[in-house]
């Protein structure tokens, strides 16, 4: 399952989102202000999905977006939901512009935040699927999900391609 961070500077909104995102399953870490997420994000190489708010002090959501999209969009698949209370077209406007895949107006149900996560998981399949076509050259095989499964298991890993075990894991597998 996809890490989340979340970042709100509302804390038991915070709490919320976390508790029932872990209750589907996922991993989850918060933040309260966006330059503390972006660091996070930087630390942590597990993290694909980001749901910020747009309004905090100091890195704005927006801004948050404008970073990820320029630091990490061509090395590692990261997607993100803006969560809002100010839902205008201008935030809107931004937040896809700046590769948002979902813009959800606060206060944001249980369904919405599922059905946000649900399809941000689903664009981080393709953005991997996408980033290993890249990197071997444009060669792409098909595999089933199971299989897909396993090599995402393993990219979150870091995997040294010197390690003999798990390069006889890959092989056996294929």
């Amino acid at each position: 399952m996809d890490k989340v961070i979340f970042i709100d500077d509302d804390q038991a909104l915070l709490d919320e989102l976390e508790d029932y995102a872990l209750s589907l399953g996922y991993e989850c870490v918060v933040s309260v202000d966006g330059k503390d997420a972006l660091q996070k994000i930087i630390n942590d190489k597990d993290i694909s999905i980001v749901c910020s708010d747009i309004n905090m002090e100091g890195l704005d959501g927006i801004s948050l977006l404008k970073e990820i999209e320029s630091r990490f969009m061509q090395e590692r698949p990261i997607v993100c939901v803006m969560v809002t209370g100010e839902s205008t077209v201008a935030n809107a406007v931004a937040s896809m512009r700046h590769k948002a895949i979902d813009f959800l107006t606060k206060p944001v149900s249980g369904e919405e935040i599922a059905g946000a996560l649900r399809r941000a998981s689903a664009k981080v399949i393709d953005l991997k699927k996408a980033l290993a076509t890249s990197e071997s050259g444009g060669s792409y095989h098909k595999i089933d999900d199971e299989q897909f499964a396993l090599v995402a298991d393993l990219m979150r890993l870091d995997a040294d391609p010197n390690n003999e075990a798990l390069r006889n894991l890959i092989e056996t597998e294929w």
